[in-house]
């Protein structure tokens, strides 16, 4: 096999504009199958690289990646069908992200995002405490979860942009059908789950390979459309003589590749005189797409109150669980109360009086339910929080922390036993990341 020369880090990494480096923090690429998204990312610079591959869709291309991460080789799956769950791919990718030293990687892929921001808000909704939060505001507030997720999405993106040059992902799109039918061209295609990367893109191309008329073949490099509704590109520099805000680069690129996106850099495309591959063909609404834009905002406010339903019902259970645990405390108190009677009764004939009793079992019945509830969450917490702290030695590892308790389960533990392992795991977490 040939020896591979590995070519110098590109200083700027992208290329100057107005005399300072240009940053892209962030790129994305969403198309079709075989548009090539995940191409486009692995050759910004293969040899500092670093794939995470959610869906081991990188395997077979080859590349000198300095090193490659597959999903489904490292998740031990909690679920029966050994399939990681979204919050499980979350839970990974973060870890990932949170491992990488400064300098260690200039590229950082993950191929697609689309299970990591949805397993993001499986997290969150899961973890109110860890954001200040409770689970009642949560059922409460959808707006509040999607508020936390994106918040905790940005900080990691955020701390990510300090250790490497560029973040890039790819996105699946869905098909729009109308009438029983596909809609044609690009009015037929919509974004899945994007919009909270989407938002923090600095770009974000749509890809596709158009057929050559002349010779009746795709072309090699993809298309690359920055423009909406599902495109955009933040990247722009100032004109020193009119002040004027200019694009780095066109609506369209033709022929894209990393080179390409540099070559603009270099020099910016005049936007008075855009070439025709540079533009973007404006589609006139037919009356499909108006009734497709109207079902589009149904479906969306159908989604948006099935969700606070869904929350609506997940609290009246709650509530419904907490009223039937109170009920069999009050039953049980009672019960008490009733005997607590009988014995004051005595007591009176006797000379000696315990009025005080009933209050007491009362208080004592209340607080035993409220440990009960308490253990139970706490229980859960412990759980998902060793997972997150120590992977697939959770369950070793949790074990043994049982067994220096003197427990061989959960339920052995004392109250102040279980606070103490909750505890510690949390600062745990909170140390490593």
């Amino acid at each position: 096999m040939n020896e591979i020369t590995v070519p110098p880090v590109p200083d700027p990494f992208w290329g100057i504009v107005n005399g300072m480096p240009l940053k892209i923090r962030t790129m994305g690429a969403t198309g079709g199958f075989g548009e090539g998204k995940t191409l486009l990312g692995l050759m910004i610079d293969p040899w500092r690289t670093l794939m995470l591959d959610i869906e081991s869709s990188a395997t077979t291309l080859n590349l000198p990646l300095k090193r490659h991460r597959v999903l489904y080789e490292e998740v031990q799956a909690g679920e029966g069908n050994q399939i990681p769950t979204p919050e499980e791919a979350f839970i990974w990718w973060r870890d990932c992200i949170l491992e990488i030293e400064p300098g260690e990687y200039t590229v950082v892929v993950t191929d697609p995002i689309n299970e990591i921001q949805s397993g993001a808000y499986d997290f969150v909704y899961r973890h109110p405490q860890l954001f200040g939060r409770t689970k009642g505001q949560y059922d409460k507030m959808t707006a509040m979860v999607w508020g936390d997720v994106k918040t905790y999405l940005e900080q990691l993106i955020g701390q990510l942009s300090k250790k490497i040059e560029t973040f890039y992902y790819t996105l699946h799109l869905g098909q729009k059908w109308v009438g029983g039918k596909p809609v044609e061209g690009a009015r037929g295609m919509k974004a899945k789950g994007s919009d909270v990367f989407r938002k923090m893109a600095d770009v974000l191309f749509v890809l596709d390979r158009p057929v050559d008329p002349a010779t009746g073949k795709q072309t090699d490099k993809p298309r690359g459309v920055c423009a909406g509704p599902i495109g955009k590109s933040r990247l722009s520099h100032a004109d020193p003589v009119s002040g004027k805000i200019l694009p780095i680069l066109p609506p369209s690129v033709t022929g894209l590749d990393p080179a390409k996106i540099r070559q603009y850099v270099a020099s910016p495309p005049d936007y008075a005189r855009l070439k025709k591959d540079e533009k973007v063909q404006v589609q006139e609404m037919t009356e499909d797409d108006r009734l497709e834009v109207r079902r589009e905002i149904a479906e969306a406010e159908r989604e948006k109150e099935e969700l606070m339903n869904d929350r609506i019902a997940r609290a009246d259970e709650a509530r419904m669980r907490n009223t039937a645990a109170r009920q069999d405390s009050s039953d049980q108190t009672a019960a008490e109360q009733a005997m607590a009677a009988v014995q004051e009764k005595a007591a009176v004939q006797n000379g000696t009086l315990t009025a005080a009793l009933p209050t007491q079992v009362k208080q004592s019945e209340t607080s035993v339910a409220a440990m009960q509830l308490n253990r139970g969450d706490r229980k859960s917490i412990i759980i998902d929080s060793a997972k997150k702290l120590w992977g697939r030695n959770a369950r070793k590892n949790l074990e043994a922390t049982l067994k220096n308790r003197g427990a061989t389960k959960f339920d052995d533990l004392s109250d102040d036993q279980i606070i103490d392992v909750h505890t510690k795991i949390h600062a745990a977490i909170l140390s490593k990341a």
